[in-house]
């Protein structure tokens, strides 16, 4: 009576897992007939190549008492952890608290046992994980944003570019606007003006500002019609032709005592 063989005995043969004592029992026109096989067109074949290797991976873990006392105190300690929990009533506040570090722990795990199995063992949802990752703290950001939830911020050389400008002495006398220019006209960087004015102010950056220079005090009368103070200004009508005016003015009270209006200087209008 001819014999047939179980599917998965012919892929355990393919893939060199298959005991020996069993393959002595195999005819071997069976064996060849199984050699010249593809059995990648098998349905399922990555699955079971992944559970032999983990059911390897186990053997080699049960066959280490170190390891596995270590995993049984791990499963002791996570049990009375969920116990202990089921019975506090302020679990939320104290995950609330905690909030950073339950974060960083699931980004630790969810590699190895997923997102969801992470937030489960925590007892949170996903909206309050990402809740959680959308408030996270950045050092390194001036908004103290986590870049990888706010990806629109200036990057950090960026903002070190604005510190160098308002830090140079060259510019130190320039208003804020002329220097956000200067530094597009060096192509230094690239961004808005009303960026550029959030992150000055967010940084606190602080300008020099230039001492005014401090003049003494000049002719003083106390009585009107004592010094009198004569000047000519320019003035430059729509037609771009020179208007000279002529002022007298008194120098206690400042009063305008004439003036007259000529498209010629001279010093006989003066006198």
């Amino acid at each position: 009576m001819k014999r047939s063989y179980h599917t998965d005995i012919m892929i355990q043969y393919k893939l060199g897992i298959l005991p020996r004592e069993v393959i002595e029992q195999i005819p071997s026109s069976t064996i060849d007939n199984w050699r010249k096989r593809d059995i990648n067109k098998y349905f399922g074949i990555d699955n079971i190549r992944d559970y032999e290797k983990n059911l390897g991976m186990m053997k080699d873990f049960l066959s280490r008492k170190s390891l596995l006392n270590a995993a049984k105190a791990l499963y002791y300690i996570y049990c009375a952890y969920v116990k202990l929990f089921e019975k506090v009533k302020n679990k939320r506040n104290i995950f609330r608290q905690s909030g950073s570090t339950i974060m960083n722990t699931i980004d630790q795990v969810k590699e190895v046992i997923g997102q969801a199995k992470a937030l489960k063992a925590f007892g949170i949802t996903h909206q309050q994980y990402y809740a959680w990752k959308r408030n996270k703290k950045c050092k390194v950001s001036p908004p103290n944003l986590c870049r990888k939830v706010y990806h629109n911020q200036l990057t950090t050389k960026e903002v070190d570019t604005i510190k160098e400008y308002l830090a140079k002495s060259r510019y130190s006398h320039w208003n804020i606007t002329s220097v956000f220019y200067q530094m597009l006209r060096d192509k230094a960087a690239f961004i808005g003006r009303t960026t550029f004015y959030k992150y000055v102010n967010r940084l606190n950056l602080q300008r020099i500002k230039p001492e005014k220079k401090k003049y003494g005090e000049g002719i003083r009368t106390d009585a009107p019609k004592r010094v009198l103070h004569m000047d000519v200004t320019i003035y430059r009508p729509l037609d771009h032709t020179r208007v000279y005016l002529y002022f007298l003015i008194d120098n206690f009270s400042r009063f305008i005592l004439n003036w007259k209006a000529s498209i010629t200087y001279s010093a006989e209008i003066t006198f």
